[in-house]
C-alpha cells in the first residue's frame, strides 16, 4: 500500500513538473492597485489554491451549521426521551 502511495506522489510530481515546463510563458496580471509578471503555471497554481481555500471556507461554514443543528436536535431528543420515561412511570388513572 505504501508503494502505491509513493507511485501516486511521484506521478503527481512528474505531471506538475511537466505542466510547469510546458506553461513557462510569462504573463502580466493587472489588478486594481498594480500589475505583476508571473509564469503562467505559477498563476494557475495560485488561482487553483485560492479557489480551493474559498471552497473549504464555504464547506466549513456548512459543516459548522450542520453540527450545530445536529446538537440541537439531539438535545431535543434527549428531553423528549426523558419526558416519555417520566410519563411511563405515572400510573394511569381512570377518568370515571
Amino acid at each position: 500500500m505504501r508503494l502505491i502511495g509513493l507511485i501516486i506522489i511521484a506521478l503527481v510530481l512528474f505531471i506538475g513538473v511537466t505542466f510547469a515546463c510546458l506553461n513557462a510563458e510569462i504573463v502580466t496580471i493587472n489588478y486594481y492597485i498594480g500589475s505583476a509578471k508571473l509564469p503562467l503555471s505559477l498563476l494557475l497554481v495560485i488561482v487553483l489554491t485560492l479557489g480551493a481555500l474559498c471552497g473549504l471556507m464555504v464547506g466549513l461554514k456548512l459543516f459548522v451549521v450542520s453540527k450545530r443543528e445536529t446538537y440541537r436536535l439531539r438535545h431535543r431528543l434527549k428531553i423528549a426521551d426523558k419526558e416519555i420515561a417520566n410519563l411511563r412511570v405515572i400510573p394511569v388513572q381512570d377518568s370515571r
